[in-house]
């Protein structure tokens, strides 16, 4: 049972950590959404900036290059995935070298291998895009 009880929360804290932005932004949407509603039903012009920021959907941020984002998220996604490894390694040192726990603990450490090469892939390729915009920024400026 307890192994049962193991598994089920070292499944379970990753995908909170993953959904709890999700669901996070939703809830954002929806007060904004609420406080445009209200605003109109009182008579009140709706400025078109705020408008426009709900229909975009994301707050206005400074130009990021697409390998700045590609190396983030990898970043992110590598320490997620460290994260999930160090769960399957609490499980174990928990079990105190208990035969019957090491299956479980093996299992959520290899699930950390989903998001850590996702995560790795996104930082080669930013990598590899932000040597593709330097090699075509000095053909420009050699021309």
């Amino acid at each position: 049972m307890t192994e049962v009880l193991m598994l089920l929360v070292g499944l379970a804290v990753p995908a909170v950590v993953i959904l709890a932005p999700f669901v996070l932004r939703a809830l954002e949407r929806r007060y904004f959404w609420q406080s445009i509603v209200a605003t109109a039903e009182k008579g009140h012009p709706i400025p078109i900036e705020i408008a426009q920021a709900f229909l975009q959907g994301r707050r206005q941020s400074p130009a990021i290059s697409m390998a700045q984002r590609d190396i983030r998220r990898g970043a992110v996604l590598s320490a997620i995935a460290l994260g999930i490894a160090l769960v399957g390694l609490c499980i174990y040192i928990a079990g105190a070298g208990d035969p019957d726990v090491i299956a479980p603990a093996m299992g959520v450490t290899a699930l950390a291998a989903i998001p850590g090469c996702i995560g790795i892939a996104y930082i080669v390729l930013g990598w590899l895009a932000n040597r593709a915009e330097a090699r075509s920024a000095t053909d420009i400026v050699n021309q």
